[in-house]
């Protein structure tokens, strides 16, 4: 995907006017490379899959059977307190 925010350092790097044109002449030299991105390590990844990750389907199921138990326990109450 296009990200801008990962064009503008890379601007510089080309070393070439901010003109637009079809020719690099031979043996033209760009800057010194550097890292765009920052190395995501096994413990970062397990966050990030934690963070974004969101629900898989048995959650969801678990999750609907646990309202559904909630709710059946709230309207028990109700009636016993009536």
């Amino acid at each position: 995907p296009y990200m801008p925010s990962v064009t503008e350092p890379i601007v510089p790097l080309r070393n070439i006017p901010d003109t637009f044109t079809m020719d690099i002449e031979a043996g033209h030299q760009v800057d010194k490379v550097e890292y765009l991105f920052k190395r995501i390590d096994e413990k970062m990844a397990e966050e990030f899959s934690k963070k974004f990750a969101g629900e898989s389907r048995d959650d969801k199921k678990n999750n609907k059977k646990t309202s559904k138990t909630a709710n059946n326990v709230i309207a028990t109450e109700v009636l016993k307190a009536d």
